[in-house]
């Protein structure tokens, strides 16, 4: 098999086990994996731990559709998984305006 193959599907393979436990998270309602995204961004406040705010207008996301948002704060996520075990995330960017959580692939 090529090189190429064989790497593209590796990555498949390790997306596809990334998404099948973040499905798996049992205290957050929606997280999307998103190979675009270079940070872990939550709309929920009550999610992040350890909270830091930020300015006004101090940081911004950019957005797939060219848009900015907001950061609000920043802090750490603890996601419990079906499996028992607890995916720890830090540096996870509050932006309330986002309408679904971004897990990044970083």
């Amino acid at each position: 098999m090529a090189m190429g193959v064989e790497k593209d599907k590796r990555i498949q393979w390790i997306l596809g086990s990334v998404w099948i436990d973040v499905n798996m998270v049992t205290n957050v309602t929606k997280w999307v994996v998103d190979s675009g995204a270079t940070r872990y961004i939550c709309a929920n406040r009550d999610t992040v731990t350890s909270y830091t705010s930020v300015g006004d207008n101090e940081d911004q996301v950019y957005l797939g559709d060219s848009k900015t948002a907001t950061v609000n704060g920043k802090g750490n996520v603890f996601m419990k998984l079906t499996s028992g075990k607890t995916l720890a995330l830090s540096d996870v960017l509050h932006v309330p305006t986002i309408r679904v959580t971004l897990l990044c692939l970083y």
